[in-house]
């Protein structure tokens, strides 16, 4: 049997990228909120600039990111969030390439402008249970939270907005961030806390104390649920790519490509 010369090309190009991605120095593992959209754009880029492969990238947790950079399963851990006392001693180099926020996402429809932090605090504790209590219409509140405690949003939310207080069962409590926002845009009595990354135009996002997350007031450290996008990483001076990689994420391109979704650490203007 014979094969189309197209096909036999075709075939053979495949089995070459494949062999490429799977010889590659290049890997990730970690938060979603970088894994998701921001780590494949600047991987893609930076493959496109320099003809050198990216393999696989894995959007998981802060918590599994860390772990995989420490164990050597990855090349890049990424956490949005801070690191801890312990991982900060573990030897793993870690730079931020940008800052996040993590935001409360409300309904189109729904008046409530401003939350205060007390207030995000006994929605999500069960303590204040309709919308007419922080100003809104006689409305239950609908609450939802990712599904399990892992990740940087939901350890900074319990750090910072609940300190320590338990969260009280959500009405619905979906696989991912996205899916949470998706459905406070379909009822104007829902509420959830994500990513200012996860933004898409489709519910709007509620000040807290008053203040929007921006550039300007996450540069300034004025809104008060900053958080910081971080790699981690064992220096290895036979991963050249790695290091080249890690130049194009400071460079003038990287960081072009970060401000599309965070506010980058490094201001080319």
């Amino acid at each position: 049997m014979s094969f189309p010369r197209s096909s036999v090309i075709a075939l053979a190009l495949s089995f070459w990228l494949l062999a490429i991605a799977a010889g590659a120095q290049l890997s990730y593992e970690g938060s979603s909120s970088i894994g998701t959209a921001l780590l494949p754009e600047l991987a893609t880029a930076f493959t496109a600039s320099s003809g050198i492969a990216f393999g696989e990238i894995r959007a998981t947790s802060s918590n599994q990111g860390f772990v995989a950079a420490r164990d050597g399963k990855a090349v890049l851990g990424g956490l949005s969030r801070l690191l801890t006392k312990e991982e900060l001693d573990s030897g793993l180099t870690n730079r931020p390439i940008g800052y996040d926020a993590l935001v409360v996402y409300v309904n189109g429809q729904n008046p409530v402008a401003s939350l205060t932090l007390g207030q995000v605090k006994d929605i999500f504790a069960g303590t204040v249970t309709n919308w007419q209590a922080v100003g809104g219409p006689d409305l239950p509140i609908v609450t939802l939270v990712r599904q399990g405690d892992e990740g940087g949003v939901m350890g900074q939310f319990r750090e910072v907005v609940m300190e320590g207080a338990p969260l009280a069962t959500p009405a619905f409590a979906f696989p991912t961030h996205q899916e949470n926002i998706e459905y406070v845009a379909s009822n104007p009595a829902a509420i959830t806390f994500a990513a200012l990354a996860g933004d898409r135009g489709l519910t709007r996002v509620v000040a807290i104390d008053g203040i929007l997350p921006s550039l300007e007031t996450l540069s300034l450290g004025q809104y008060p649920l900053g958080r910081p996008f971080t790699l981690v990483y064992r220096d290895d001076p036979k991963n050249a790519d790695l290091a080249k990689f890690l130049d194009f994420v400071f460079s003038r391109e990287g960081q072009a490509i970060v401000r599309k979704y965070v506010l980058p650490v490094l201001s080319f203007d």
